[in-house]
């Protein structure tokens, strides 16, 4: 596979854990989550005075209730955890764990209080809790102390298992992000494997709230179910490298997906194919692979051996970030597909054969929620990128298509605004002073690339706002059409430079 699979952003805020008392006890990690009490029925377990009903499902005792996060379900007296050793407490929570998340440092009862004894432990007194975010704020020495701790402790001290989860959910997201987005998490040339080695760059979460540094990785870090995370494309230039990483990642993905239906539908037994609820995410590139995606498993579906009956697979939700086609990509010198720039030569896509040909700008049919985040055409913000879109089909399929456009460049409704070609636009685009050239650079540049026109008022409160109104509606359609994942408010999002500019 030519893109390699991204696993710091499961592992990174909570490592510090695992202690060497932990070492001596037999756990089973699996990269894996829950959204509903009924996930936790064989890992919850009751401490110090706390028992629970015959069920488990009340927690009984002087001051003893349900706490946990995504990750974790605790029936135990709250004020029990600020009194426990860090060897006690590395015990307690891999033994009540589904998963190693970040959010397992930030523990909440059911109506929302917040415990944060465990973050304080992790990153020292300053340490907090985020309300919105739900993540635990340190500093980026701190995240790297605790990544050191994981290299340390639990890479070479524990046999990990890796196994995709298939025993306690129906739902898989998968997240496909943008072109380069590995320089933006890791500050050097690590491969950023399953299990490997990596070193999470300085910027790689916002400051003020523990988020990740952009909307996509959000979206994976906050999804309960299983989940996997794919880097885009590396290199925005090489479009003829962009298109074989593209490949390499439809079919990395799809391999994914169906062993995960196998495992649920043939291994465990527990579910059906009809019953899987597959998600996908992609940003600018990624959001063109997740569109193949679709289109492969349509057209192929998932083999045999998983996938007995040839059902047909169908994927719940596909959430869209300004994806965008522009790739080149041969298997011979009669066979290419291209699309290289708006309105260049284009062909139906990757997957087209002479049974089964399609238009690549026009959503795949097999989904039955898509969510899709534009950039405004009119700002000008990489203009010549061939962005995926349809309109006339996306408004005919209104039913299971929404969309919104915003002004905001394409690294803002990435969720990294003020980034990217924005010093561009702003100073020569969208600027009718002498940097402008009066409006001229703007009036040349409309001729040439289609629907670039006057942005006024356009500057870093639009810029960031914007770039948040993309986020939220991809979270509201996602959390509007059942998916375990939780809508968003304007404090859940930290963009460097963007204090004081956001307004909802």
């Amino acid at each position: 596979m030519t893109a390699t699979k991204c696993c710091f952003l499961i592992i990174s805020s909570l490592l510090f854990f695992i202690s060497n008392s932990a070492s001596k006890e037999s756990f089973d990690y699996h990269d894996r989550t829950c959204d509903s009490h009924d996930c936790f029925y064989g890992a919850v377990k009751s401490y110090g005075d706390c028992t629970f009903s015959q069920n488990k499902t009340s927690c009984n005792g002087l001051g003893c209730k349900f706490i946990g996060n995504s990750n974790i379900r605790l029936c135990i007296n709250p004020s029990i955890i600020s009194s426990q050793t860090m060897d006690e407490l590395s015990k307690m929570i891999l033994s009540s764990s589904v998963s190693i998340g970040s959010q397992q440092l930030c523990l909440y009862d059911d109506d929302d209080n917040v415990y944060d004894e465990l973050c304080k432990k992790a990153g020292g007194p300053d340490s907090k809790c985020h309300p919105s975010s739900k993540k635990c704020v340190m500093t980026h020495e701190q995240y790297a102390k605790i990544d050191s701790i994981f290299e340390d402790d639990i890479k070479k001290n524990h046999k990990l298992s890796y196994e995709l989860p298939y025993d306690y959910t129906n739902n898989i997201l998968v997240v496909v992000d943008g072109t380069s987005t590995k320089g933006q998490f890791e500050s050097d040339s690590y491969d950023a494997a399953k299990g490997g080695s990596y070193n999470m760059a300085e910027n790689a979460r916002w400051s003020d709230n523990g988020n990740w540094g952009n909307h996509p990785s959000n979206f994976y870090e906050d999804y309960r179910g299983a989940k996997y995370y794919w880097y885009g494309p590396d290199y925005s230039g090489r479009s003829v490298a962009a298109g074989s990483e593209v490949h390499g990642l439809v079919e990395g993905v799809v391999d994914v997906i169906c062993e995960f239906i196998g495992n649920a539908t043939m291994i465990n037994g527990k579910y059906e194919v009809k019953d899987i609820n597959i998600d996908l995410i992609g940003y600018s590139r990624g959001g063109y692979t997740i569109m193949e995606v679709g289109r492969k498993l349509d057209r192929d579906g998932c083999p045999l051996s998983v996938n007995k009956a040839q059902e047909k697979i169908n994927i719940r939700f596909m959430g869209l970030y300004d994806p965008v086609s522009s790739i080149f990509e041969c298997e011979d010198i009669f066979n290419c597909h291209a699309a290289l720039m708006d309105g260049g030569m284009s062909d139906g896509g990757l997957y087209c054969d002479d049974e089964y040909y399609y238009d690549s700008n026009k959503m795949p049919t097999n989904v039955e929620h898509i969510a899709i985040s534009y950039g405004d055409p009119v700002l000008g913000s990489r203009a010549y990128f061939n962005t995926c879109e349809d309109k006339k089909d996306n408004d005919k399929r209104s039913e299971e298509i929404k969309y919104e456009k915003f002004k905001t460049t394409h690294g803002g409704i990435g969720g990294t605004p003020l980034d990217g070609d924005y010093e561009q636009i702003k100073t020569y685009l969208q600027n009718d002073g002498w940097k402008g050239l009066w409006g001229l650079n703007r009036k040349i540049y409309g001729w040439i690339m289609d629907g670039v026109g006057d942005v006024s008022d356009y500057g870093v409160e639009m810029e960031c706002t914007e770039s948040m109104k993309s986020d939220m509606f991809i979270r509201k359609k996602a959390n509007e059409y059942k998916l375990p994942i939780d809508a968003t408010d304007k404090e859940y999002y930290g963009f460097p430079g963007c204090d004081g500019h956001l307004n909802e």
